[in-house]
């Protein structure tokens, strides 16, 4: 089982995929055939930092090749730590602040790139959305989504769109189960 999908591609048929997951602070390639398992992981954290902060269950990747990546603890009251990958071992740099008037961490439950340069997280209480510019080192701000504490998974694109899945609201009993994609408009940053 795995902690977080960090990234995925596929060829335009479809017929040649692969992805990176995180689990147990180590990245791992999985690829579309059958019966194919890594034996040992792309890159890991060391055992003593992942002994500390075994916790890290969302991830991001800030490029393709995987050199910096992001990581925050389900259930953590910690902030969002960036990693650098230098072969096969991740490296703690830098823990990202949390913009001044946030409040304090129940549970990150996203990190997504938008664009190049810019890390969004979502995180309770709230949900509250935070964004980071990666380019300019600095936190963008804050704001408080409670129209979306319904939505249970997140995505956003490169190209700046952001998207939640949750329980069809308001529903028959019998509909309850079913789940609606949701458009997420961000805000100006």
């Amino acid at each position: 089982m795995h902690d977080a999908l960090v990234a995925a591609e596929c060829d335009s048929s479809g017929s040649s995929c692969h992805a990176v997951v995180a689990s147990g602070g180590a990245l791992w390639r999985c690829s579309r055939r059958a019966g194919v398992a890594a034996k040992s992981p792309l890159a890991s954290l060391s055992a003593a930092y992942t002994s500390s902060h075994n916790d890290l269950k969302v991830w991001a990747a800030a490029d393709r090749n995987l050199t910096t990546l992001f990581a925050a603890g389900s259930g953590s009251r910690r902030g969002v730590v960036q990693l650098r990958r230098e072969g096969s071992t991740l490296r703690p740099v830098a823990e990202l602040p949390l913009p001044p008037g946030t409040p304090t961490v129940e549970e990150w439950l996203a990190l997504e790139m938008l664009r190049d340069d810019v890390l969004l997280g979502v995180m309770t209480p709230g949900p509250t959305l935070v964004a980071w510019s990666l380019k300019e080192g600095q936190h963008l701000g804050a704001w408080p989504w409670p129209q979306y504490a319904s939505i249970t998974s997140w995505c956003a694109t490169p190209l700046g769109n952001m998207f939640g899945v949750g329980a069809v609201q308001g529903q028959a009993e019998e509909r309850r189960r079913e789940l609606e994609l949701h458009s997420l408009p961000l805000p100006d940053m």
